[in-house]
């Protein structure tokens, strides 16, 4: 299993988190898409403390960019599971798109 973010261009999962199964090569029909303004980062899988049963017992992390003005962009937490939002934490500043892959020269 692994955890997927969307791509920017025109698709079905442009700005969703999509979840693939590997052993059955293709993708799970569940992902978190709530608003075609909000883009998530690279999705992040943090385990349980005692290892689970299930390969996907843990949550997914991401921070979320909100393209509308005076909306504030913010960490989403994901049930690994069912990609349901368990929880939000609103940023008090900008976290530029694709943070990830942005190298700034000193």
């Amino acid at each position: 299993m692994f955890y997927s973010q969307g791509m920017i261009e025109e698709s079905v999962f442009r700005n969703g988190i999509s979840k693939v199964d590997l052993q059955n090569r293709k993708i799970v029909a569940k992902w978190w898409d709530k608003d075609e303004n909000l883009f998530p980062g690279e999705p992040i899988f943090i385990g349980p403390p005692n290892p689970g049963l299930d390969e996907d017992d843990g949550v997914i992390l991401t921070a979320v960019t909100d393209k509308r003005k005076n909306h504030k962009d913010f960490l989403l937490i994901l049930d690994a599971k069912t990609l349901e939002e368990i929880a939000r934490a609103e940023f008090s500043s900008h976290v530029p798109m694709a943070l990830h892959g942005i190298f700034v020269p000193s």
